[in-house]
């Protein structure tokens, strides 16, 4: 069986994985809200932790209230 799970995604992708918009998702990164990594100018989100974060917090992270 082949593993096609992707750790980080891009902001687009993640905005297609969670169903949120691009816009909203920009702005999480800006304010901190999700783990993520920068290389250069692209930006890509840790995609479990993130959903993680965004459905109830997780220890650690900024709480999303």
């Amino acid at each position: 069986m082949e593993n096609n799970h992707k750790p980080f995604a891009s902001i687009k992708e993640f905005a297609a994985t969670s169903g949120l918009s691009i816009y909203f998702v920009r702005q999480l990164i800006q304010e901190d809200r999700i783990p993520f990594i920068r290389s250069g100018t692209k930006y890509y989100i840790d995609t479990e932790k993130a959903l993680s974060v965004l459905r109830g917090g997780e220890a650690g992270w900024p709480s999303t209230n």
